[in-house]
């Protein structure tokens, strides 16, 4: 019934205004409105009615880049006296803001606004119901970069503007508050950060006198508290004489109101009636002769109206179709949605109304027949132009779809809800489109979870840019899509010119989200499913999601490639798990193809150029040096926020974590690799202090000698350590041909003061703790070191022994032996040696200068060798020599192993 007194409150109380030297203020309004540089945003509210208001009445509204009212709302709180005004500052304002005496700054939500962005002072209608009641912009698409105001382009954008003194009420009506001169707006604009008036209003408003009151009350709204029971609202407080007087209440035919009390605030009154209402039926009101409490005892004039009353409380109503936006280049304003009977009776549907989604009170006697379908549209006329064989179809008194998702939700005259459903424009519902409606293919399946909703796979409109969907009819999905989930590896293959050969295809990935978004407005992030990792990227913001290392995420969309990096452009995404654990990056030397979108860490780079570090709140690309020498690009983005925390480059040697990335504008796509670091912490500038950790013995092929508690005979290393307190091993490198880290995601590996621990080279890191991603028999070679690269030690061995194992005769130090009886988590002392593998001389090798910056390096004693690499190949072999040239060495690590098994680790710089 009587959602209809709103409406017609509305409309009433903007006509009869008198805009005089001294009109009257008749309620809040924003005074000052600013848009400036970084957060220096905020908005004034005015109070000129003669009262005080309370705060909590009243609501901030936003909507961002173009929508329906309201997409973000913010509450107010407080009481604001007469005359007095609020500043509602973003608290990274400007401290000139900040700082008056009238800021509130609590509400940051309320001020994250831009030109384009429609903000708007709502207020409660008396029944919990908040209504807009003034705004700056307007509703609908997004303008650009902002909306003109007073003849100035874009004025919503970069300025400030300050409401007219002659203003005195709020106004909604955008297009004409905003005017096209100075001379007809209501506002006048400043230039950016202009704050002269921010705290103060001056205004020619006279506050609302009760004494000289003219104004009549009216009727704002009514409300079912049940069938025998009517809550009316009026516009302002009212005689209890005439208020409780029931003869002043005509409710027809058959019912009459046999009590009619008033609320304290005397401008609720609450009817109570001689027999129920009865569904479906048609009643007249008719309200008279009700005076409010001025001085003048104003008398309404005579009210009228009638409604269709509904009580259906069942569940046949479900909502199967939903549009919600549209390509920008066909027919506009067709949003609409899609309501079905499932059940066997047909259902009245008069009395219904929309409580949130859009508009609507039908007030006619429609009847929804079973198994019948009826379509609610935005504008009934666009929509035949899209639909023209759509008939039973329906338009709605105001409002649009939101394309960022919203509840749709049909109620009964009792308020009651008939059918509601959240949508979103994204997982698990279907991703935005401007192509498609979203529709429930299955009608026995739960239509309020979005799992259950697909894309339209039907084309029924006529226009130029095709519109799928099926308004008013059984929904085109019967068979469900499937979408082929990947490995991402199988989605990263190049050819030649390294382009991606999936370019284009549509599918589903998972994986765990690794770093930060590195896109406002939507979404720039990797994931990495343990085969390889991926961008994924999106424009727009999809639904609630946020990006969250260590979630695993499903998402689904379209492989691309943006200057050689590849990409999965995303129209859903749904988390899977949250709280995974991240494990250590890959060690790496160098940028490649194999590292893009891969956790990667570099050993003891430095910055070419310190002083090129940027500036808080900027990007930069800067140059990094290895350890061999090579220059690589590290990209710090703005929104890591990592130059807001590290305000200058270091200056020293640091070990570097991020991901890989790339940025090459031509085929072939084989350069421009780069690393992205996304926190503070992949600046590791502190050196480790470990020592004395020892590869005490080692069994490359065990049979039978020792098993796991898998009951196992793998390979198995252990490990000596030579301090007086215990070492977790946690973060420390080990490998064969390739380094990586000790696993922070399984329990640590603690090697006991003076004591040993056993690690199986297994490949079964799911085991637990102890259990490396490696195996020894195909390898000849271990290497043992600190986060920063530091040598504690190393084992090479050219063949090996089923069930011998090779260690040291003393442990931690003495000579290479191969053991008959080993000795596993115990003292070598203990073990029986089968021979010695390479004894340790009387005179030791030695080598300098040592590190070495070019020219030659000396050996003490004349030698045979092989020199390694850091990561354990070959780089040359000499014999009988004393001397060596490193003059055409990278710089770099080098192992040096003689033919005597002595070693010695040298620096290139």
């Amino acid at each position: 019934m009587i959602k209809k007194f709103t409406r017609l409150m509305l409309a009433v109380s903007m006509i009869g205004l008198s805009f005089g030297s001294m009109a009257q203020a008749t309620d809040l309004f924003i005074s000052e409105y600013a848009e400036g540089s970084s957060n220096n945003k905020y908005l004034e509210i005015y109070n000129a009615t003669g009262v005080t208001v309370d705060l909590s009445n009243y609501e901030i509204w936003r909507i961002s880049n173009g929508g329906s009212w309201p997409e973000s709302i913010t509450s107010l709180t407080g009481m604001l006296n007469d005359g007095d005004l609020i500043v509602i500052a973003n608290s990274s304002a400007d401290p000139t803001i900040t700082n008056l005496a009238n800021a509130t700054i609590a509400f940051n939500s309320a001020t994250f606004f831009n030109g384009d962005d429609a903000m708007g002072l709502a207020k409660n209608d008396g029944t919990g119901t908040f209504l807009l009641i003034d705004a700056v912009g307007t509703s609908g698409p997004d303008p650009g970069s902002g909306w003109d105001v007073a003849g100035t382009t874009n004025g919503t954008a970069n300025h400030t503007l300050v409401r007219k003194a002659t203003v005195c009420s709020p106004d909604t009506t955008w297009t004409t508050t905003s005017g096209t001169t100075t001379a007809n707006s209501q506002w006048d604009v400043f230039p950016s950060d202009t704050w002269t008036d921010a705290g103060m209003h001056t205004s020619t408003c006279a506050p609302v006198s009760t004494s000289n009151d003219s104004i009549k009350p009216e009727i704002a709204n009514g409300t079912f508290l049940s069938a025998t029971s009517v809550v009316i609202t009026f516009s302002e407080p009212v005689t209890m004489v005439t208020a409780t007087d029931i003869s002043n209440y005509t409710i027809a035919p058959g019912v009459s109101v046999t009590a009619a009390s008033q609320s304290a605030s005397l401008d609720v009154v609450t009817l109570t009636l001689s027999s129920a209402l009865m569904n479906m039926s048609m009643y007249t009101v008719d309200i008279v002769n009700v005076t409010d409490t001025s001085g003048n005892a104003n008398v309404m004039d005579p009210f009228n109206t009638s409604f269709y009353y509904n009580s259906y409380n069942g569940s046949d109503i479900i909502v199967t179709e939903i549009m919600y936006a549209q390509n920008s280049g066909g027919v506009q304003d067709i949003d609409y949605f899609e309501i079905h009977n499932m059940g066997t009776a047909a259902v009245f549907l008069g009395g219904m109304a929309l409580s949130s989604g859009m508009d609507l009170e039908i007030d006619s006697n429609l009847t929804l027949a079973a198994g019948a379908y009826l379509v609610i549209t935005e504008d009934v006329d666009s929509f035949m132009v899209a639909f023209p064989a759509v008939t039973n179809v329906i338009g709605v008194d105001g409002g649009s779809l939101s394309g960022g998702g919203e509840t749709i939700e049909m109620v009964n005259s009792l308020d009651e809800v008939v059918t509601s459903v959240t949508y979103d424009n994204g997982a698990p519902f279907p991703g935005y489109t401007d192509l498609e409606s979203i529709e429930l293919c299955d009608l026995s399946t739960d239509y309020t979870m979005g799992e259950n909703w697909y894309y339209a796979g039907s084309v029924s409109s006529t226009v130029a840019n095709t519109i799928y969907g099926t308004p008013g009819s059984a929904n085109s999905c019967a068979a469900l899509p499937v979408i082929a989930t990947y490995a991402i590896e199988d989605v990263r293959t190049v050819d030649a010119n390294f382009e991606l050969d999936s370019l284009g295809v549509y599918c589903a990935l998972e994986g765990l989200v690794y770093g930060k978004d590195l896109f406002g407005g939507g979404y720039s992030f990797t994931i990495h499913d343990g085969t390889a990792g991926i961008n994924v990227i999106a424009f727009n913001n999809i639904g609630s999601f946020t990006v969250n290392q260590g979630d695993e995420v499903r998402v689904v969309g379209t492989i691309d490639q943006y200057n050689g990096f590849a990409q999965i452009q995303i129209d859903s995404v749904s988390v899977i798990s949250t709280g995974n654990c991240i494990d250590y990056p890959t060690p790496t030397f160098e940028l490649s193809e194999e590292t893009e979108s891969e956790p990667i860490s570099l050993f003891q780079v430095r910055l070419a150029d310190p002083s090129a570090w940027p500036n808080a709140g900027s990007n930069a690309n800067l140059d990094i040096i290895t350890m061999n020498g090579d220059t690589l690009t590290m990209r710090i983005d703005k929104d890591t926020e990592i130059a807001d925390s590290i305000t200058s480059g270091p200056s020293g040697l640091f070990n570097l974590s991020g991901t890989g990335g790339q940025f090459d504008g031509s085929a072939p796509y084989d350069e421009g690799y780069q690393i992205f670091p996304m926190f503070v912490s992949d600046f590791d500038t502190v050196p480790s202090t470990v020592s004395d950790l020892f590869i005490n013995e080692v069994m490359v092929d065990n049979q039978t000698v020792v098993a796991d508690a898998q009951g196992d005979f793998d390979s198995w290393i252990e490990i000596y350590n030579a301090n007086a307190t215990p070492i977790d091993l946690t973060g420390m490198l080990f490998g064969t041909d390739e380094p990586f880290y000790f696993s922070r995601c399984q329990a640590p590996v603690v090697v006991p003061a003076m004591g040993f621990a056993i690690l199986w080279a297994d490949g079964e890191v799911e085991d637990g703790a102890g259990h490396l991603p490696l195996e020894l028999l195909d390898a000849d070679f271990l290497g043992f070191a600190t986060k920063d690269l530091t040598i504690l030690d190393t084992l090479e061995w050219d063949s090996s022994l089923t069930d011998v194992s090779l260690g040291r005769s003393i442990d931690g130090a003495g000579t290479w032996v191969s053991f008959e009886v080993s000795t596993p988590n115990a003292s070598n002392s203990t073990g029986i040696i089968l021979s010695v593998i390479n004894a340790l001389e009387a005179n030791p090798l030695n080598v300098y200068p040592n590190p070495a910056s070019n020219g030659n390096i000396n050996f003490n004693k004349v030698v045979s060798f092989t020199m390694y690499s850091i990561t354990g190949q070959t780089v040359m072999i000499q014999n009988n020599i004393n001397r060596l040239d490193v003059s055409n060495l990278e710089n770099g690590i080098y192992i040096i192993e003689t033919t005597e098994g002595e070693v010695v680790k040298v620096i290139v710089n």
